[in-house]
């Protein structure tokens, strides 16, 4: 931003750059927002899967035996599936996001 003193080009081409700085804040929280909703629908689609499949295992055992064993550790895992899937599935997207904004940060303070 070169800041000139005389005339009134200063005043616009700072309020030309704040606007497109609004404008670019306008446009990430949009695609930043729609990215969280369909990451969301994804996942709940797929620990709704996983879930069905681990019942339906669980299902498929031996009534015996499952009346013999404690239940609570099996609960436990399908209740516990949802976060571990986010989890897993966040992590590339996050590790990616960090470094990308440690590179624009690098190159930012090297000039």
């Amino acid at each position: 931003i070169s800041l000139k003193t005389s005339g009134s080009g200063a005043g616009s081409s700072i309020g030309v750059t704040v606007a497109a700085m609004v404008v670019s804040e306008v446009i990430v929280q949009l695609v930043e927002f729609t990215r969280a909703r369909l990451a969301l629908k994804g996942k709940a689609k797929l620990i709704q899967q996983l879930k069905v499949a681990l019942f339906s295992a669980i299902l498929r055992q031996d009534l015996e035996y499952l009346e013999q064993c404690d239940l609570w550790p099996l609960r436990s895992l399908v209740g516990s599936c949802g976060s571990t899937i986010s989890m897993v599935i966040d992590f590339p997207a996050t590790m990616l996001e960090a470094l990308c904004r440690l590179g624009a940060a690098v190159l930012a303070l090297s000039r």
